[in-house]
């Protein structure tokens, strides 16, 4: 899908070092090996990402859910750049599409 420029899709193929990245964009300052982040990756049965035309990870969303009473969303990360332009919104709206549980708070 393809919103203002940016692609987002579901997917694993995710470079930890691309995460690591985006993670210190928006102050998650801690650090973490890059088997720990491929681990995490792997570990989630749901991400979404999105990356600008030049191919860049710009934003990053993982969630597990049950299927029936509760998702949960575990990072919902957006570079700074893109923040306040409806970049995380959608990336939840995919969550939404996707049948699991998300009840939006509000």
């Amino acid at each position: 899908m393809r919103n203002n420029g940016i692609h987002i899709k579901s997917g694993k193929d995710i470079l930890p070092q691309e995460l690591a990245d985006l993670m210190k964009s928006t102050g998650q300052s801690r650090f973490y090996s890059e088997n720990d982040i491929e681990k995490a990756i792997e570990a989630y049965p749901l991400t979404i990402q999105a990356r600008n035309k030049a191919g860049r990870l710009i934003a990053y969303l993982s969630a597990f859910s049950d299927g029936v009473f509760s998702t949960v969303i575990s990072k919902l990360l957006v570079h700074p750049d893109y923040q306040r332009l409806g970049t995380g919104a959608t990336l939840l709206k995919q969550v939404e599409r996707r049948k699991l549980f998300l009840k939006p708070i509000g």
